[in-house]
């Protein structure tokens, strides 16, 4: 168990830079990004960066209008606030083949967010990406979306490495009451979360329970 928890938790680069034979001067940060609008791109700096990561130059010029409430470059949709709207139908996760899944959550998606793509953002000039971590979330979100280009675009976030999109919406999945003393899996590996929430370009649209999502109880002590 310990060999496998360092090996996901140190990176290749980590390695090479704590060898003596790897002086301090030898290593650098990239810290200026041109990918991604100013308002995600200082975002993922000063959750991922400690605010070290610096906006390009003509990074504001990455922006697609949507109308309200998806004008701005980054929401974050809680469907916790959704719970007795629905009588808390689908409001929790389930288990489904070893994995999670979110009835809300492709709920939101499916019916309230890809619509207003699909009727606003020409998708053969822009990317979309809907990223999940669990494999069960992702066959409920490919079954129910009903545009066969749209339904495509659904990824694990182990399947988006090096990728990149106009626009990422990001589904947390996990959602359950923080006192039942469930925690939230690798969603408490940040890297992992750097690797899925940074894809986007223009806009990113976060669906997730942020009760259980910020409760301390629900993640690890050892949390990366």
């Amino acid at each position: 168990k310990k060999t496998v928890i360092q090996a996901v938790t140190t990176s290749l680069f980590e390695k090479i830079h704590n060898v003596e034979s790897c002086p301090n001067e030898c290593v650098t940060m990239l810290n200026y990004q041109y990918r991604m609008h100013p308002d995600i791109g200082n975002f993922i700096s000063e959750a991922f960066y400690d605010g070290k990561v610096f906006m390009g130059e003509n990074t504001i010029t990455q922006q697609l209008p949507l109308p309200s409430p998806y004008a701005k470059q980054i929401l974050f949709i809680d469907t916790y606030k959704g719970f007795m709207k629905t009588g808390g139908y689908g409001a929790y996760e389930r288990t489904v083949a070893n994995s999670f899944c979110n009835e809300l959550e492709c709920d939101i998606i499916c019916n309230q967010i890809l619509p207003v793509i699909s009727q606003h953002v020409d998708l053969k000039k822009y990317s979309v990406g809907v990223i999940t971590p669990y494999s069960g979330q992702r066959d409920l979100l490919r079954h129910n979306i009903k545009d066969v280009n749209l339904r495509r675009c659904v990824y694990t976030i182990d399947s988006i490495q090096g990728r990149e999109f106009d626009v990422v919406i990001f589904s947390f999945v996990r959602a359950f009451n923080p006192l039942s003393g469930r925690k939230v899996g690798f969603l408490d590996d940040m890297r992992r979360l750097n690797v899925s929430l940074s894809r986007a370009k223009k806009k990113l649209i976060l669906v997730g329970n942020k009760r259980a999502l910020t409760s301390p109880d629900s993640h690890a002590d050892d949390a990366i």
